[in-house]
């Protein structure tokens, strides 16, 4: 789900119906902070619990979630 122009930048492994981003090689710094070289890297990073989400707003929900805990350190998130 993104613009046609995005996708054709990443090169997809299906495995088990888990999408895997490839991350190619960077030779220089500049190719280091590509989004061809980065997106695959925060992508894959990110847990199968939350890649796993039926729809779109549970995607969003676990993701956010997901980004506080890693961001604050915290193992989950408690109301006060």
């Amino acid at each position: 789900m993104g613009p046609t122009y995005l996708a054709e930048m990443l090169n997809y492994a299906n495995y088990s119906h888990n999408i895997h981003l490839i991350e190619p090689t960077a030779e220089t710094v500049m190719g280091e902070r590509a989004f061809q070289r980065c997106a695959p890297r925060l992508w894959n990073n990110i847990p199968a619990t939350v890649k796993g989400s039926t729809s779109l707003e549970s995607f969003k929900n676990k993701l956010k979630t997901y980004l506080f805990e890693k961001a604050y350190g915290l193992n989950s998130i408690e109301t006060l």
